[in-house]
C-alpha cells in the first residue's frame, strides 16, 4: 500500500501572483507554520476583497481519498472556502465556524472531502461568501491525499451504486440559495451535488412561496419587488436583483435544478412554503399583486384578525396555486410537497367555512364560538382542505399527462404531536385513507405551542402517524432535526434513526440540508443514515474521517494553549 501523501507546503499553488507575503486585499498570505510532525505553509485570507482563485496541481494518478485541513481565525469570523477537482462541474462549499475557544486556536480541523480518481487532476480553490455584511475569512492549511488499493475502490464503486440504502430526503430552501449568491447554474450545482453518490434519495426544493413561483406560470406575472422596497435583511435585496435578471435573462430556476438533480440521480419535488414570512405589513416588505394589503384572502381568527396564512376555504386561491401545480407537473418532477410547517393552518374562520359549516350543522350554531380543536369545526375544516387535495390530485395528473411525464407524488409535511394537526385541521388519517396523499412527512415542529400537554423539542407523536398511515399506501417519512453543537453527532442521528427505522418509518428526512452540508463532519454523518443494517458501522467510519491536528508555532510565534499563545495577551 502507498503512503499518504501531505502537500503542507502550498505556497507552490498558482498563479503565484495570487499569493503574497503580507496581508493584502485580493491575496493569500503565505504563513510559515510548524506542526508536531511536519512543517507547512498555509495560505490566508481576510478582510473585504475575497483572494483570487488558485489551482494546486496535483500529477498524479488513481484513487486517492482527499482531506482538507482549515486554521480558525482568532477573530472569530468563521472560515469559508469553495473546493473542486478539474473534472468536477461545481464546488464543494466548507464553513468552519470561528474562533473555538477548546482548542484556543492551536489546532487545524482535518477534514474529509471526498474520494475520487485524481488521474489528471488540479484542486480549484476560490473563496465562500455568506450572507452579505457577514465577515468571513478564508485558509487552507494543508491537503492531505490517501492512495486506495485496487480492492477499496472496488468497494467504492458497488457502495455508490446500491439503491437500497437511499432513503433520505433533502429540503433545498430555494430562497436561501439565491440568498447565499446562487445566480448561474454552476452556482446551484454545487447545492446538488453533494448529494451524489451517497444515501441520498431526492430533494424537496423550495419553488413556490405563498402564491409565488420561483419559475415561469403562464398567467402569472414574475414577483420582482420594486427598486425602492425597504427589505427586513440586505439578503433580500440580492434575491431581487437576482430575481430580476433571472426574469430579464429567461433563466427558468425549475428547469435548471430539474436537470441538475436528473443528471445527479436524484429524485425532485417542488415544495411549497405555504404561507407568507416577513415584518408585517407584509404588502410594504413584499408589494404582492395578488394580495393587495387588504387581506381578503388570508385566514381569520375567530374576531376577524388576518393570519398570515392564505385561506384554502376561497375558490379562487385554490386555482390560483392549481395553476401554478399544473405547470410546476409538466416539468416531470417526481412530486410537490405541501409544507404546513411555517405554512398553515389553511382553513380558519372564513366567512366560506362558516357558510359551510351552518349548512352542516344548521344556522343557529356559530363556528367563530368553538375552538379550533372542537372535532365539529376540526372536521369541517379537514373536509374543505380535503377536497382542495383532490382538486391538486386531479390537476397534477391531467397536466403530467398532457406533458407526457409520469404525474407526480402529493406529499404534506404535519406537525410534532396529533393535538397540533387537530389545530391546524390536518386530517392525514382520512386523508391517507382516501389516497389523497401519497407521503406524509413527519415534522418536529411545532409541538408545545398547540397541545396543552408538555412536549420536548425534536418530539414527533409516532403512534399518531403510525395510526395515520397504517392499512394504506401513503408512505411515512420522519423528519430529525439538527444535533445540537454540544452533541456528539454521530451518536444523536443514529439513536434517532435507529428509533425511526425500527418503528417502521420508510425514509428520514431533514430540514434546510443546504444549511448544513458546507459543515463536512456533521454532512457525513447525516449522508449515511440509509443504512438500515449497517448504520453503527457507517457511523463510526464517517466520524475516524475528522481529526483536529495540533499546531505549534504559526510564523515563529508560539500557540501552544499550556505555553504564552498571543490570544492570552488581550
Amino acid at each position: 500500500m502507498r503512503k499518504e501523501i501531505l502537500i503542507s507546503d502550498l505556497s507552490i499553488c498558482e498563479p503565484k501572483s495570487a499569493l503574497a507575503d503580507r496581508y493584502i486585499a485580493g491575496k493569500w498570505k503565505r504563513l510559515a507554520y510548524e506542526a508536531e510532525n511536519f512543517k507547512g505553509v498555509m495560505l490566508y485570507a481576510m478582510g473585504k476583497l475575497p483572494p483570487a482563485p488558485i489551482k494546486l496541481p496535483l500529477r498524479l494518478r488513481g484513487w486517492h481519498e482527499i482531506y482538507v485541513a482549515f486554521y480558525r481565525s482568532m477573530d472569530m469570523n468563521p472560515i469559508a472556502l469553495r473546493l473542486r477537482l478539474s473534472s468536477d462541474r461545481a464546488h464543494r462549499k466548507f464553513v468552519v465556524e470561528g474562533f473555538d475557544l477548546k482548542k484556543l486556536g492551536a489546532f487545524v480541523d482535518d477534514w474529509f472531502w471526498k474520494a475520487a480518481d485524481l488521474t489528471g487532476e488540479a484542486i480549484h480553490i476560490e473563496a465562500c461568501k455568506l450572507l452579505e455584511k457577514i465577515a468571513v475569512d478564508h485558509s487552507i492549511a494543508y491537503i492531505r491525499l490517501v492512495p486506495l488499493s485496487a480492492a477499496r475502490v472496488r468497494a467504492l464503486k458497488r457502495e455508490r451504486a446500491r439503491a437500497d440504502t437511499r432513503r433520505l430526503l433533502g429540503k433545498v430552501d430555494g430562497n436561501d440559495v439565491i440568498h447565499f449568491g446562487a445566480s448561474t447554474q454552476e452556482d446551484i450545482a454545487a447545492d446538488v451535488d453533494v448529494y451524489k453518490e451517497s444515501d441520498w434519495r431526492g430533494l424537496t426544493w423550495e419553488m413556490i412561496n405563498g402564491d409565488d413561483p420561483l419559475f415561469p406560470v403562464p398567467g402569472i406575472k414574475p414577483f420582482i419587488a420594486p427598486r425602492d422596497t425597504v427589505f427586513p435583511h440586505p439578503g433580500y435585496e440580492k434575491y431581487r436583483r437576482t430575481r430580476e435578471g433571472w426574469t430579464r435573462e429567461g433563466f427558468d430556476y425549475l428547469r435548471v435544478v430539474r436537470d441538475l438533480t436528473r443528471s445527479a440521480g436524484l429524485e425532485l419535488y417542488v415544495g411549497h412554503r405555504m404561507g407568507h414570512f416577513s415584518q408585517p405589513p407584509f404588502e410594504e416588505c413584499f408589494p404582492h399583486a395578488f394580495l393587495k394589503g387588504d387581506y381578503r384572502d388570508y385566514c381569520r381568527l375567530a374576531d376577524g384578525t388576518p393570519v398570515a396564512r392564505y385561506s384554502y376555504a376561497k375558490r379562487h386561491v385554490q386555482d390560483r396555486m392549481l395553476r401554478i401545480y399544473s405547470a410546476a407537473a409538466k416539468y416531470g418532477i417526481d412530486g410537490v410537497h405541501l409544507m404546513s410547517v411555517r405554512g398553515g393552518p389553511f382553513v380558519m374562520y372564513e366567512d366560506e367555512m362558516v357558510a359551510r359549516f351552518r349548512e352542516r350543522h344548521g344556522a343557529r350554531l356559530d363556528p367563530r364560538q368553538l375552538p379550533l380543536d372542537d372535532n365539529r369545526l376540526w372536521r369541517m375544516r379537514a373536509d374543505i382542505f380535503g377536497e382542495y387535495l383532490r382538486r391538486v390530485r386531479q390537476t397534477l395528473s391531467d397536466s403530467a399527462r398532457e406533458a407526457g411525464c409520469k404525474p407526480p407524488l402529493i406529499g404534506l409535511y404535519g406537525l410534532a404531536t396529533r393535538e397540533a394537526c387537530r389545530t391546524f385541521g390536518l386530517d392525514f388519517k382520512s386523508w391517507a385513507q382516501q389516497g389523497l396523499v401519497d407521503r406524509i412527512i413527519a415534522s418536529v415542529w411545532p409541538g408545545e405551542e398547540f397541545t396543552k400537554r408538555k412536549v420536548h423539542w425534536r418530539y414527533l407523536d409516532m403512534n399518531h402517524y403510525l395510526d395515520c398511515v397504517r392499512g394504506t399506501k401513503t408512505e411515512l417519512v420522519a423528519e430529525l432535526w439538527q444535533a445540537k453543537a454540544a452533541q456528539e453527532y454521530g451518536q444523536y442521528y443514529r439513536a434517532w434513526a435507529d428509533k425511526y427505522y425500527k418503528l417502521g418509518v420508510k425514509r428520514l428526512t431533514f430540514w434546510d440540508t443546504n444549511a448544513w452540508h458546507a459543515d463536512a463532519p456533521h454532512w457525513s454523518v447525516l449522508s449515511v443514515l440509509g443504512h438500515k443494517t449497517d448504520l453503527r458501522r457507517r457511523v463510526e467510519e464517517a466520524n475516524r474521517h475528522f481529526r483536529p491536528v495540533l499546531v505549534k508555532r504559526m510564523s515563529g510565534f508560539e500557540l501552544a494553549k499550556h505555553r504564552f499563545p498571543p490570544w492570552t495577551c488581550g
